[in-house]
Parts: structure tokens; sequence; C-alpha cells
């Protein structure tokens, strides 16, 4: 059974805040806009999801215990390695934030906030300590907790996300091609550590490692833009040709990977090879769609314009 069939069902539980089971999503939350995020703290716990407004939702029993209010939009989010801190990208009125949400318990509180720019991504450092923001015209290292900045360096990158190994990946377009960078976080300082450049060339707009960081999938804007890359030799091992991805997310123990794009909906394709596995949500061409696994791999969620949508993975996978 699909959305287009359950329209107005759906606008009659969303109406009376009550969640929906059909028979492919086990559960399925209404949101203010499209929603442009997806994220599980590190240990499962919580679920939160940004769209018009940001929310927070326990996984145990699916009960909400955070909702941020009416926001123009809520871009980005990211959990802190300890599960401590919430960094959240959003724009309020004309200005564009970056605040910190702190984790007490169930209690979500506003730590610290301060006025973004043009921000395109931004990842925290495994110890928790550090945020690493890239901009339009620059990469910037903040303290998470007081987002005081203590580097900066010129270099403008597309995306960046913390290694296993501590080491700052950085990704950016260039004009022979792609280029990756390591820099390592020492004193409040960064220092190159290794360049890389591949000639491919794609607009990104994600980036994303396996739970043993190994390999990292580089989302592209374009049709066979989207390619799964070992980390640290950077070799290509395959991409996604036919269709342009919003995002992806693998599971935990790296079998397979779920795909979420405007052209072919949700996807899970064999991290090995790429190879489909099973499609499970219609595409919609008008919307962005969000994706993220559970750390457990028991559950899937996905976004469908401005719905949220549970899936169960053991269910998927014995079909």
């Amino acid at each position: 059974m699909r959305i287009r069939s359950l329209l107005p069902w759906l606008v009659l539980f969303g109406a009376c805040g009550c969640d929906l089971f059909t028979s492919d999503y086990i559960r399925a939350f209404e949101m203010d806009g499209d929603v442009q995020t997806i994220e599980f703290s590190p240990d499962g716990a919580l679920l939160m999801v940004g769209a018009g407004r940001s929310r927070i939702w326990t996984v145990r029993d699916w009960r909400q215990i955070y909702d941020s209010g009416p926001r123009e939009m809520t871009e980005g989010v990211a959990f802190s390695p300890d599960g401590r801190r919430i960094l959240v990208y959003d724009q309020e009125y004309d200005q564009r934030c970056l605040r910190v949400l702190g984790i007490d318990s169930e209690a979500i509180l506003e730590v610290s906030l301060v006025s973004a720019g043009d921000l395109r991504h931004f990842s925290i450092s495994a110890d928790s300590t550090y945020a690493a923001v890239a901009n339009s015209d620059c990469l910037e290292i903040r303290q998470l907790d007081s987002l005081k900045r203590v580097d900066r360096l010129g270099e403008a990158v597309d995306l960046v996300q913390f290694a296993l190994d501590g080491l700052l990946l950085a990704a950016g377009l260039r004009e022979n091609g792609e280029v990756f960078l390591r820099y390592e976080l020492e004193e409040d300082q960064l220092r190159e550590v290794s360049y890389v450049a591949r000639s491919v060339h794609c607009e990104a707009n994600d980036i994303s490692f396996s739970a043993d960081g190994s390999v990292f999938m580089l989302v592209g804007e374009g049709v066979g833009e989207s390619r799964l890359w070992s980390y640290p030799a950077f070799e290509h091992l395959w991409t996604l040709d036919e269709w342009s991805v919003d995002n992806v997310a693998f599971s935990p123990d790296g079998e397979w990977i779920a795909v979420g794009g405007r052209q072919k909906g949700l996807r899970l394709v064999r991290a090995q090879d790429g190879k489909r596995i099973v499609d499970l949500d219609d595409p919609d061409p008008d919307s962005k769609m969000c994706v993220a696994a559970s750390p457990d791999g028991k559950y899937i969620v996905s976004s469908y314009r401005n719905w949220v949508r549970i899936w169960d993975v053991q269910s998927i996978l014995s079909r």
C-alpha cells in the first residue's frame, strides 16, 4: 500500500496527533514542512528530525520529548559521539544559526547559540570537544560547548567528516576533479596530513562512513555521481550509476546501505557492490529524501515530503 492512496487518512491521523501503521512501514510522523535531516543518537535511544521545526522522540516507545517550536527551516543536526550534545543548523526569520542542545536524561536544553552564514556541512570530533564547520569560503574549528572559533583555514570545502582514526576528512571539488584532504587537530589547530586528488567531478552534498570506518559514500547531486570509496586509500569501489541520490545510511554490520533519492525513492543495496536488495518506497521528484539507520540495525527511518516513516529491517529482509 503506497502513500498516495492514503493521503486523506494521513491528513486525518496527522490532525489528531496519532501515529499511522501500514503493512509497509510500522509508524509515521508528520512534520511542519519537508524533512531536511534525520539522525539517531549514538546509543540509538533518540531520533531527531529537522524540518520547519526539529523534534526528538524516544525510540523505545516513540514518545516525543522535544519540540523546538517553529523555525523557518532546520537544515542539519548531529549528535556528539558521547551522546550529550546536539549541534543544530537552522534558520529563524532572516538569521541562520548554529546552536548546541544539551541532553540531560530526557531533558533537552539550549547550551549556546551563534550566528552562522552560508554553512555547507559540519561534523563533531570523536572526543565530542570540537565541531568542524565547512562554510562557503573557509573551514572552521569551533569548541562544541561554546561554539567559540579556535581555528580557521581559508580553504573552501564542500563536506567534512571526522573519521574513526581521529582525523578530519574534507572533500571539495577543484578544477581537475575531487580533492580529499585529511587534517589532524592538535592544540586547537588543524594540520594537513594528506592531500589526494581524483579525476572525478561531482557536486557533493553528503558524506557517510561505514560503522567500521573502512569505506565512505560521497553523495553527489547528479545521476551517477554517488561513489563508494575506501578509507584511507581513497580507492573508488563502485558507483550508483542510474540515479541521483539525496542521502545514504550504512547498516551497523556493513552488509547493506539504505539509499534515498528523488528518482528511485528508498532502496536497500548491497554494500559490497551496490546491487539492489529491495525497493521500499516510491520516489518524489519534488522533495529531498532523508535516510537514517539505527545503531542496532533494527530500524530504517526515511522521509517522504513532510512525513517521517519508520521501517522494520528484519521484516524487510525476510520478505
